[in-house]
């Protein structure tokens, strides 16, 4: 029986209480965390919370839709709570509450047990971290970071100030890397592992492909999808930019095109063209997408957000969206393990910057909506 530790992030207990749930449906794919629920046994979803100097329980309970296999409402205990103050010292396992201090920091780790090879992990990783999430009355949730340090100076920013500060963090050890480095790259950044072998997670269309460049306009090859396009933007300095490159089957590339972003009235799922002007990315991938624009319009200041289609259709105009569709898909399509795996792999090994929409949804709130933490947590 294999086994997957998944480390639920870092937290620190100083501040008041957290919740935070993982969730999977039958059938669906994690893109870096779990592919079907008839893969796996025992799958362990985290629900629970913790307060400073309180006794305070953690709770992991099996939900599934199909009971048969996962159990719904089933307790588990196979996790544990380590204190990365001392990463030698194991806090619990099968209690069920435990006196937490507020002056340290802790990990919230999960056993996955997998019945065969066939779960989809980023190569080399074989710990994924996959966040803990508050929930707002909004029904938004909030990662707790486990790179908090990198953000410390945005505490109580928003609109042009917070994104001010972003652009300055995000270019104090940014590296610029060259558009063949960044092909060399996306075979990292995009990998998965099915049942042994290595793939190419595609973009749009959720296919797998073989992680080797052939080029060619072949139905089974790949090449680099640039989701803010090429020419609405200087390819002199950020051609190759991680953030907003995807690994990408050559026709569905092909077929986007230059196009904006829209809703389509025809497909609420697959990827599809919705005018001659506009594309729709697929419901799972249109999240992905705000979070690359965003993180454009902060790294390179001639480049914008709008909602204006005027503005955007021109073919070098500086201008993507649209905004408003990009903000209700932010939070309809949240951050996945996929992404934030992909974020971490860029930060530690490639360009020493972060995607902060992937770290801290709230910012895109904060930053083009005029919204405060006080209103995002009310």
């Amino acid at each position: 029986m294999k086994k997957l530790l998944i480390i639920l992030s870092t937290f620190s207990l100083s501040a008041s209480t957290f919740s935070f749930t993982v969730s999977c449906s039958n059938e669906k794919d994690f893109r870096g965390g779990t592919v079907k629920l008839n893969e796996i046994s025992n799958l362990k979803l985290n629900i629970g919370y913790v307060k400073a100097n309180t006794p305070s329980l953690i709770a992991i309970t099996f939900a599934s839709k199909n009971s048969g296999i996962l159990p719904k409402g089933t307790t588990a205990n196979d996790f544990y709570v380590t204190d990365i103050t001392d990463s030698s010292a194991l806090l619990y396992g099968k209690e069920s509450s435990k006196i937490f201090d507020s002056k340290k920091q802790y990990a919230v780790n999960i056993v996955f047990e997998i019945k065969n090879e066939s779960l989809d992990v980023p190569i080399d990783y074989d710990q994924l971290n996959v966040g803990i999430w508050n929930q707002n009355s909004q029904g938004f949730y909030y990662s707790n970071n486990s790179e908090a340090e990198y953000y410390d100076s945005t505490k109580n920013l928003s609109g042009e100030a917070l994104k001010n500060e972003l652009y300055t963090i995000s270019h104090k050890n940014f590296v610029t890397l060259s558009y063949d480095t960044a092909k060399e790259a996306l075979v990292q950044t995009d990998l998965i592992v099915k049942d042994g072998e290595t793939f190419i997670y595609g973009f749009y269309d959720g296919q797998l492909y073989k992680p080797k460049w052939e080029g060619g306009q072949s139905n089974d090859t790949w090449n680099r999808e640039h989701i803010w396009p090429q020419s609405k933007f200087d390819k002199s300095t950020s051609r190759g930019d991680l953030h907003n490159l995807r690994a990408c089957n050559v026709k569905t590339n092909a077929v986007r095109g230059n196009r904006y972003f829209k809703d389509s009235l025809t497909s609420t799922e697959k990827n599809t063209i919705v005018s001659s002007d506009a594309y729709f990315p697929g419901k799972d991938f249109k999240g992905d997408v705000s979070r690359a624009l965003m993180y454009m319009a902060i790294q390179y200041k001639d480049l914008n957000l709008t909602n204006n289609e005027s503005l955007i259709k021109p073919t070098n105009a500086k201008y993507m969206g649209v905004l408003d569709i990009l903000l209700k898909w932010h939070k309809e399509d949240p951050v996945d393990a996929f992404e934030m795996q992909r974020n971490e792999i860029i930060y530690k090994h490639y360009q020493k910057n972060r995607n902060p929409f992937i770290d801290h949804p709230e910012y895109a709130h904060l930053i083009w909506e005029n919204k405060t933490i006080s209103d995002l947590l009310e």
